[in-house]
């Protein structure tokens, strides 16, 4: 239960992006089948309650390995490998399908971290907020809007 808030942002919510095709129930139930479920609740738990860059960069990899595991895959653990095989195997033109990026998918780690563990977390223990543009936030001109990549994930083999 003290997961949930890290989970409520990451699987989508008033502030962050949610997953294409994937509801909060369907990730829920991946989450409760999950094999390494006791390591993603321990993440889950650290990252809702004000979690330090360490925090985050330590529970990346289990998280990138969860995310290919909702999007279907039980032997493939890393994002750039499974959004090629799903794009050789795709039925249909609508790329909005494949999985994030390992670079997006760290952006939105760090804006559901923001929303959980500092704007909900400040809630029971106030403390200063990282700066959004650490977060996965880009601002300019006033305005506030999403950083979808920094471009790591990007490559031409041409």
């Amino acid at each position: 239960a003290l997961g949930l808030m890290f989970f409520h942002a990451f699987s989508g919510c008033d502030s962050t992006a949610s997953f294409f095709r994937h509801n909060k129930g369907q990730i829920m139930e991946s989450w409760a089948s999950f094999p390494e479920q006791q390591k993603l609740s321990a993440c889950y738990q650290q990252l809702s309650w004000q979690p330090t860059m360490t925090t985050i960069s330590t529970c990346l990899p289990l998280i990138e390995k969860f995310v290919c595991y909702f999007y279907g895959s039980r032997s493939i653990s890393k994002l750039s490998q499974l959004r090629l095989e799903k794009l050789l195997t795709m039925t249909t033109d609508d790329l909005r399908e494949l999985p994030p990026t390992s670079s997006s998918l760290r952006l939105h780690v760090l804006r559901a971290c923001y929303q959980a563990g500092w704007v909900w977390g400040n809630t029971f223990s106030p403390n200063d907020c990282p700066e959004l543009t650490d977060m996965g936030w880009i601002v300019s001109d006033g305005s506030i809007s999403v950083k979808w990549t920094d471009g790591s994930d990007v490559s031409c083999n041409c």
